[in-house]
């Protein structure tokens, strides 16, 4: 197996609390990765254009301060061999530097889970940058922000990595990263298909009731049939690969992402791979 590229981690180098809490978790948690499957760790920030602009004068001294801040959270993270400043906008200069195929194997990058009108309105650079990277992204959410979940990662011999996929060709990449993971890390992969997910809200709430017409259930059970053929189809590429594999269709609830989460937890997840359209935020 070629050797793993390194893993990007983003840092703010923020001071107050929470921000100091997130970034510790995010570290963790791609610490607890880049061991798993043997990779180095680069950390990356972004030095604001607004920031340099305000103080032209001082340009030289912020980027001298900010590196050597970046080098000082180098020395105290084991791994973390590697740093990086960039200039910019942090969507377009982390989005660059993850668009460089073959140069990095993932990048790490933490959320404060801003939902609604606080997100379109404020903006969410992990978002965006989710979408607009051409590696694939790992978000470390506010739940997964605790000492648990790096422990469940980096303690556990053989992790479970839970696959949602839409058995379609949008989620073959996802596919194909979930198996690359489980091998690195010697870990299983749970495929999760939700039956349901992509339907209209109208037409999900009609199959959901006990009293759906017969046609409705005839097509859900056609899906379902649908589904278990392409899950026995992935089954076959994983024990081909040597990876152990299993798989659930969720049938049941409106919302994908609910049947997703619960498989997660009922199952001991230690990391979720999944696709995403790459949608603007309005």
């Amino acid at each position: 197996m070629p050797r793993p590229l390194p893993v990007l981690v983003t840092t703010d180098l923020q001071q107050d609390a929470a921000s100091t809490r997130r970034a510790r978790a995010v570290n963790a948690q791609a610490l607890a990765l880049a061991k798993k499957i043997g990779a180095p760790v680069e950390l990356v920030h972004v030095a604001q254009l607004d920031e340099l602009a305000r103080l032209p004068q001082a340009q030289e001294i912020l980027l001298d301060a900010r590196k050597e801040s970046l080098r000082n959270l180098a020395s105290r993270i084991p791994g973390a061999s590697r740093t990086r400043l960039l200039v910019g906008h942090p969507v377009s200069a982390i989005s660059g530097l993850a668009s460089r195929r073959g140069r990095q194997e993932l990048l790490v990058q933490g959320t404060s889970g801003r939902t609604g009108l606080g997100r379109a309105f404020l903006g969410s650079v992990a978002e965006e940058v989710l979408r607009a990277a051409r590696i694939p992204v790992m978000t470390v959410g506010p739940r997964a922000q605790s000492p648990k979940a790096a422990t469940r990662l980096e303690s556990t011999a053989s992790p479970l990595i839970l696959l949602a996929t839409g058995l379609d060709p949008t989620s073959a990449p996802a596919e194909k990263l979930a198996l690359r993971l489980a091998k690195q890390t010697g870990g299983r992969v749970h495929a999760v298909h939700h039956l349901q997910a992509g339907m209209h809200p109208l037409l999900q709430t009609a199959m959901s009731t006990p009293s759906g017409s017969r046609e409705l259930q005839d097509l859900l059970r056609g899906l379902r049939r649908d589904a278990e053929k392409q899950l026995t189809k992935l089954a076959a590429t994983f024990k081909a690969a040597r990876v152990p594999f299993h798989s659930t269709i969720v049938q049941e609830g409106l919302h994908a992402s609910e049947g997703i989460l619960s498989e997660a937890k009922k199952r001991d997840a230690a990391l979720i791979v999944m696709g995403t359209h790459a949608r603007s935020l309005l």
